[in-house]
């Protein structure tokens, strides 16, 4: 029984990976962030204006939105709340915002703040998303925002987590 459902768990990812077909190459803003995408993800918009940068990896419902700013030189909290003002006010109607933890650790080593949010659109759709954000030494900041429609999130939370947590930042 256990090797059944293990299978079925496992081998249902497995499967849909190898459908999705090979990882796209990788995404960057050169000396700041490195994103790998997930097998099935795809590049669906990039914007570069100046010492900002944002690209959109997309699939089906779900969306990674990456945001950069070069020599941003301000803490985490500063980070997120500047996004959270500048990108999720301006998007989305209704927003609740997660008390930030602080105690989060990306596989690179790098310390990160991470928290949650839920919102709703102007046309009534609802949207729920997890944002970690990564300042480095070198002052650079990234944001990292993952989202889907309420009840898709958890089908692509692996895919985010391996995208976010692998990803190089400078």
């Amino acid at each position: 029984m256990v090797l059944a459902i293990a299978f079925v768990t496992c081998g249902a990812r497995a499967v849909g990976d190898a459908i999705a077909g090979p990882p796209a190459p990788p995404v960057e803003v050169p000396g700041v962030v490195r994103v790998q995408p997930a097998p099935g993800w795809e590049l669906a918009a990039r914007e570069d204006d100046g010492a900002e940068h944002r690209f959109l990896l997309r699939r089906g419902t779900a969306g990674l939105l990456v945001s950069a700013i070069e020599g941003f030189g301000r803490p985490a909290s500063d980070v997120a709340t500047s996004y959270v003002r500048g990108v999720l006010d301006q998007e989305l109607a209704r927003l609740t915002v997660e008390q930030p933890s602080e105690d989060v650790v990306l596989a690179s080593g790098q310390p990160a703040l991470r928290f949650g949010y839920v919102g709703e659109t102007d046309d009534g759709s609802s949207v729920e998303g997890v944002i970690t954000v990564v300042v480095p030494a070198s002052g650079n900041a990234v944001v990292f925002d993952g989202f889907a429609a309420v009840g898709d999130l958890a089908w692509a939370i692996d895919d985010l987590r391996a995208m976010v947590d692998g990803a190089v930042v400078a």
